[in-house]
């Protein structure tokens, strides 16, 4: 191989692998089948005609063998004594060409001594010549008859020259005392029709097998094909799912990080509430009853009625501002009771705490959800009216709760003076705004804030109905 047939063929193999990489299975399929059928068509067709020439080689050289024992043998055996024929001998055979039973198959008659020396030709220019001896010729004296089909040689090119295809038989002559080989008698035939039997033997058995391997390929590429289709249809479908598991993993990781960072902002702002909670029951109850208890200590020696006066209003404001603690962290009793039903408690609640009014729109509640769910909207409304009151007095105070498929929207909106940018808590017992968030975040919900000057402020929370665990991944 040249050097640039080295180089020159690497692309172009490549070139070869990349397009039958690029074909589908039953493509594949279809090319090797037809390949090997084609391949097999040859192999098999070679077979069965050299099969046919070899009976039909082997019947003939059985056929010579019978002439040659009974018509051929008895003209020539003074060849056991002499390497010559006779004249009256020749005379003999040449008749067998004329007028014997030899002239319906046999064209010329060659016979050679044990010297390798033709004694005998229907060509007398061959007589006395001799040859090197073919393998056919030493096999024959060897004492076995042999036949073939030959190109043309030295010693057989009279015979060509009258017939297109020639068909040689050796045979041994045997002593008939002796039993001893002592001459070989080959024969020609005109093969003609031999060669004609094994072309049309060879295009019939080409035909016969390349369309029983053509029903075969048929047959096994229809398998194949429907075969490629549901690799195919199950490739697409399994990368369609791929797909799709990745969006929810996504999803799941997104939730699961939201979820996470809400956990944490309710842990946090739980403490916070706390210490808000600490410091009002500090600076407000305990204050109030620490200043009746001193009240009591003055009029301990006597009854003073300005100190027990004092001490009766401390104590007062103390239960009033305990009970305004208690209940904005209390919700209404939500077992058994449907969803609309805990709204208007909540909001019934607030309008009895505050003395203010506040208009509630139900829509579409008619899919049952669960206890976290009606807890987080109680909630929500809870904080947002709580909100309402302190920032806008109660003006304009709304709820609308409207059920869609398989969410909900409520909506908590006042008219008052709106709220500053920026602000997300005010530092109240209340949860705040950031702790419904967390709330809402923690249930896959979500919330929005609006605010206009002088126009009022809109809380929209929208979560789930139903919650559902996600699948480890």
């Amino acid at each position: 191989m040249s050097l640039y047939t080295a180089v020159t063929a690497g692309p172009f193999d490549r070139s070869l692998l990349k397009i039958w990489k690029g074909l589908s299975l039953d493509c594949r399929f279809a090319t090797l089948a037809l390949f090997l059928a084609i391949a097999s068509t040859f192999a098999i067709g070679g077979w069965v005609s050299r099969s046919i020439e070899n009976r039909i080689l082997s019947r003939s050289s059985g056929v010579a063998s019978v002439y040659i024992s009974d018509l051929v043998s008895p003209l020539v055996q003074e060849l056991a004594s002499s390497d010559r024929i006779s004249a009256e001998r020749r005379d003999q055979l040449d008749a067998l060409l004329v007028s014997g039973a030899l002239r319906l198959h046999v064209v010329a008659i060659k016979v050679w001594n044990s010297s390798g020396t033709i004694v005998y030709s229907s060509s007398r220019d061959l007589v006395g010549k001799r040859f090197a001896p073919s393998q056919s010729l030493l096999n024959a004296f060897a004492g076995a008859i042999t036949s073939e089909v030959n190109e043309p040689s030295a010693e057989s090119a009279p015979e060509f020259s009258e017939h297109d295809a020639i068909f040689e038989v050796y045979a041994p002559v045997y002593d008939q005392n002796t039993g001893k080989v002592i001459a070989v008698a080959e024969f020609y035939e005109d093969a003609a029709e031999l060669v004609d039997v094994v072309a049309i033997a060879k295009r019939h058995s080409w035909m016969f097998t390349f369309f029983i391997l053509s029903c075969n390929v048929l047959g096994f590429l229809a398998v194949v094909h429907g075969a490629s289709r549901i690799i195919d249809q199950q490739r697409d479908q399994l990368s369609q799912q791929i797909n799709q598991l990745s969006r929810a993993v996504a999803r799941e990781t997104a939730l699961r990080t939201q979820i996470e960072r809400g956990a944490q902002n309710v842990f946090d702002e739980n403490e916070r509430f706390l210490r808000a909670l600490g410091a009002d029951l500090h600076d407000g109850p305990a204050q109030l009853i620490g200043l009746a208890l001193l009240r009591l200590d003055d009029g301990a020696g006597g009854v003073n009625r300005t100190s027990l006066e004092q001490a009766r209003t401390a104590i007062a404001e103390a239960m009033r501002d305990v009970r305004a603690i208690a209940a904005g962290l209390l919700l209404p009793d939500i077992s058994g009771r449907t969803l609309e039903d805990c709204l208007a408690a909540t909001v019934r609640n607030h309008e009895a705490r505050t003395g203010t009014s506040v208009t509630l729109v139900c829509e579409n509640l008619t899919t049952e959800c669960s206890d976290q769910v009606r807890i987080c909207v109680c909630r929500f409304i809870q904080e947002g009216l709580a909100n309402s009151f302190r920032h806008a007095q109660g003006i304009g105070q709304r709820v609308t709760v409207v059920g869609e498929t398989d969410f909900i929207r409520v909506t908590v909106s006042d008219s008052g003076p709106g709220m500053p940018k920026g602000r997300v808590s005010d530092g109240s017992p209340h949860l705040g705004l950031i702790s419904l968030k967390n709330r809402l975040e923690s249930l896959n919900g979500t919330m929005t804030v609006s605010s206009w000057p002088r126009r009022g402020t809109q809380l929209v929370a929208r979560l789930p109905l139903k919650m559902e665990k996600p699948d480890a991944v």
